[in-house]
């Protein structure tokens, strides 16, 4: 700015003139997304000498899981479940190696997270969002490990059955470990919303089959027969204080428990199928 001693700082839209004196910043803002904002910079001094930035737009914000360190967590379900996800606004993530042998990353990646269901499987895909948002060209990679130092193990583009969507399937997962879900656009030349599931068909849920349940005798001297239509894995047996007296294993549809060393009374026995526990109040004699 030549000889400047001073200078006057201005928007294009209405915000005050700022006067500089010296070396430093100045702060204007902020403004919504999507405002082309236009700087003036005149010296105080010289009415000729007066520099004019080119319009700065931003129109959109980056999303909150931008980054592996902020990836959005999803609950596995026993179906596809929509989470709700976006790359308008996406960055580069620097601090993770690219994708390897997966197609069209440029940039524009997206986080999510989830943790290995019991069984060790699990479904990564993608889909349309939950507000109706269809037709985004996702590609999903998944890694283990941690933010930083992850470790590749599974990727896919077109995999799912609808539109250019996503599906990962993975098998031998480690239980109860966390995996990170990167999803980024084909070529990163489109933004728009989308959704993503993790899921695994041995989280579904089902009722307990009452009529098919048979324990006897109750009340019982010596042994209880139990029987189910599917495999029970275990039984306990607990006393009215809640202190377990005595399990066993079964992984069977039927199963003799031992009581006759017990105190005569009544106690809880728990038998477990699958996700489901019941509960039967026995008297032994």
């Amino acid at each position: 700015m030549g000889t400047a001693t001073s200078l006057t700082v201005t928007d294009n839209q209405s915000s005050p003139a700022q006067q500089v004196t010296a070396t430093g910043n100045v702060q204007f803002g902020p403004y919504p997304n999507n405002t082309s904002v236009v700087l003036t910079v005149a010296s105080n001094q010289d009415a000729n000498c007066v520099v004019v930035s080119p319009a700065q737009n931003q129109l959109f914000c980056p999303p909150v899981n931008d980054n592996c360190a902020n990836a959005v967590a999803i609950t596995p379900t026993a179906t596809f479940s929509v989470t709700d996800g976006t790359n308008a606004g996406a960055t580069a993530s620097s601090n993770e190696t690219v994708p390897v042998n997966c197609n069209g990353y440029a940039g524009g990646d997206v986080w999510f997270s989830t943790v290995v269901p019991p069984s060790g499987n699990l479904t990564i895909e993608t889909g349309n969002s939950s507000t109706g948002a269809s037709g985004l060209d996702t590609v999903v990679t998944v890694y283990s490990g941690a933010c930083g130092s992850l470790v590749q193990v599974g990727c896919d583009d077109d995999g799912a059955d609808t539109d250019a969507y996503s599906r990962v399937s993975l098998t031998g997962q480690t239980p109860g470990s966390t995996l990170y879900l990167r999803v980024y656009e084909y070529s990163n030349d489109n933004t728009g919303a989308f959704g993503i599931s993790a899921y695994d068909s041995s989280l579904k849920t089902t009722s307990f089959d009452n009529a098919s349940f048979k324990v006897y005798p109750n009340p019982v001297k010596n042994t209880l027969y139990l029987s189910y239509v599917e495999n029970m894995s275990d039984v306990a047996v607990f006393n009215l204080l809640g202190q377990q007296v005595l399990s066993k294993k079964i992984n069977a549809t039927e199963s003799q428990v031992d009581m006759s060393a017990l105190a005569g009374g009544t106690y809880l026995v728990k038998v477990n199928v699958g996700n489901q526990v019941k509960t039967l109040k026995i008297v032994k004699e």
